[in-house]
């Protein structure tokens, strides 16, 4: 099994004299008989940089070195591909899949990253890849042992990591270093992260585990395409972020079929026989850390409900239109003070950030697209727990009513700056 990352802190404020904070960011093989401890693998130590190691593990035999072994494969967030003897945890082979430069490469001879020191970010913002979007993020992988290829979507990501100088550890209070959110670091942030846009790339890998190189890779427009599957026939099945679900060759990466789905399906595909015909079958939802990108964005925001699409050779059933989306809610007048914004700015780092987006861009609900409904009930929300069969629960022993009213304003200023017009009241 997979294990976790180190949040909600950053490793100098959990673990201030340092180590490797075991098992953080490991693979952990357990007897299926008893639950005991055969052996761990950590890919990750002193994890930093929210690089969760739960990505799918695929067993397989390979010829390595003209001697067959028994492998587990990985392709975690932290961008090492690594492929480890799955009887003893030894270590065979690691090799970056996308740019990585937290660490230059993995040491053979002891297992160990070589980190980057300055990767271990300060209260000075340092530019990091992959970023808490991962190299692969949980999407499942999948391996042909016809190709003897991994396929898997990838995803070139940065992030503007800083430490922030005025935090106080505090029961479920999350991203001590994800700071940089005031006055001068925000402005290094802000370019830096602009420099890390500009770079991030997605794309379907094949990826060789014996040569540790890429067979085949198909550009994707945007971060978010699915889980693979690959099968007997030289196929592999994966949604896309062109809105599509599609089949490829599995020896070359050749686009063989495609299909409009009003909706990137990130889940992995099944195939199943039944009464003598071939079905794939995908689940067609669009939420989660993926849909960050796109709803920070902007971009592409009409989508079909989440919904199981099954195809079969000589289907023709046709996908309903969409119905027109609806425009981005015009925000309420800003009425706080700027300090106020400013302090709601570190809270919300500090308390919102890790499900509503860094800079309360994106997230699993984007706050900036409120209507005004919601933002008259937000105290309600935050503090009463009154939409907690939605996930948000009450933030009260976390939060008092000044806090929050000091968060709201924040949120009502970024949702000024980017869809309003900048209206701001006396308070």
């Amino acid at each position: 099994m997979g294990t976790g990352n180190g949040s909600p802190d950053a490793q100098r404020h959990r673990s201030p004299q340092g180590g490797d904070n075991l098992f953080l960011c490991s693979i952990v093989a357990l007897d299926a008989e008893t639950g005991r401890y055969r052996w761990h693998y950590q890919e990750t130590p002193a994890e930093d940089w929210d690089y969760t190691c739960t990505q799918s593990i695929v067993q397989a035999t390979l010829t390595i070195g003209g001697r067959q072994r028994d492998v587990v494969m990985h392709a975690p967030k932290n961008g090492f591909f690594y492929v480890l003897d799955r009887r003893t945890g030894e270590l065979l082979s690691a090799n970056n899949f996308v740019p990585t430069n937290w660490a230059s490469h993995v040491d053979l001879k002891t297992g160990r990253p070589v980190v980057n020191a300055a990767a271990h970010y300060g209260t000075d913002p340092v530019l990091v890849t992959p970023g808490p979007g991962g190299g692969h993020n949980w999407f499942p992988m999948a391996f042909s042992p016809v190709t003897k290829l991994a396929y898997f979507p990838a995803y070139e990501h940065w992030l503007a990591y800083a430490i922030d100088p005025d935090f106080v550890p505090k029961k479920y209070r999350s991203n001590s270093g994800w700071g940089g959110y005031t006055g001068e670091t925000l402005r290094k942030r802000l370019e830096l992260q602009k420099e890390g846009n500009a770079k991030e790339k997605a794309w379907l890998l094949a990826w060789d585990p014996v040569k540790q190189t890429a067979a085949w890779r198909v550009p994707l427009p945007r971060h978010g395409n699915g889980g693979v599957l690959t099968t007997a026939g030289n196929l592999v099945f994966e949604g896309t972020t062109r809105q599509t679900f599609a089949a490829f060759r599995a020896t070359d990466g050749a686009q063989l079929w495609e299909v409009p789905t009003q909706s990137a399906p990130v889940a992995g595909p099944i195939t199943y026989l039944l009464d003598g015909e071939q079905y794939v079958a995908v689940n067609a939802g669009w939420g989660g850390g993926a849909a960050q990108v796109e709803r920070g964005a902007g971009i592409a925001q009409n989508r079909a409900a989440a919904r199981l699409l099954v195809f079969k050779r000589g289907g023709n059933v046709q996908l309903p239109p969409l119905p027109e989306a609806p425009p981005v809610p015009d925000p309420p007048p800003l009425r706080a003070t700027e300090d106020t914004v400013q302090r709601g700015a570190k809270l919300f780092a500090n308390t919102c950030a890790q499900c509503h987006g860094q800079l309360a861009v994106g997230g699993v609900k984007d706050l900036r697209f409120m209507t005004r409904e919601t933002h008259a009930a937000f105290n309600d929300i935050v503090l009463k727990g009154t939409r907690a069969e939605k996930g948000m629960a009450s933030f009260a022993s976390l939060l008092n009513a000044a806090e929050v009213d000091a968060i709201h304003a924040y949120v009502i200023s970024r949702a000024q700056e980017d869809w309003g017009r900048n209206e701001r009241t006396s308070p």
